[in-house]
């Protein structure tokens, strides 16, 4: 797979779209991130692989815990040292030997044992807060 890298982003991560929908650019602008169809970002050393609902990725040089920083109010939980996820788009859990989560698109990802109470406290309020709203 030959993925073109991203870089020379552009902070704050407070940008919106005329839609209401948050987006952060990169390449000065040229390269928009829609927060809200990203399924996964996958960790690979200090470059980060973001998959998109549509199977679409992207690779940038900006490491995975920076872009936890940049989702960090976006529902996103990291549940291994290569996997942040989009609790949005969680399907289930499922523990035949590891524990894992399956995403919508079937994408098993192992959650870690250290990162296990977190994911289960993220899942919690993710899904408190879906309830309420009822998106």
């Amino acid at each position: 797979m030959s993925l073109q890298v991203q870089s020379n982003y552009t902070y704050p991560p407070n940008f919106f779209t005329n839609e209401g929908r948050a987006v952060v650019y990169f390449e000065k602008g040229k390269t928009a991130l829609l927060i809200e169809e990203i399924v996964l970002c996958q960790g690979v050393g200090n470059y980060t692989i973001i998959q998109y609902k549509d199977g679409r990725k992207k690779l940038f040089s900006k490491t995975l815990k920076e872009f936890c920083e940049l989702f960090g109010d976006f529902y996103f939980v990291r549940v291994s040292k290569a996997y942040l996820i989009n609790l949005k788009y969680f399907k289930e859990c499922s523990n035949d030997g590891e524990l894992c989560v399956i995403m919508d698109n079937e994408q098993r990802i192992e959650i870690s044992r250290r990162r296990r109470g977190d994911f289960q406290t993220e899942l919690q309020r993710f899904l408190k807060k879906k309830s309420k709203s009822g998106f």
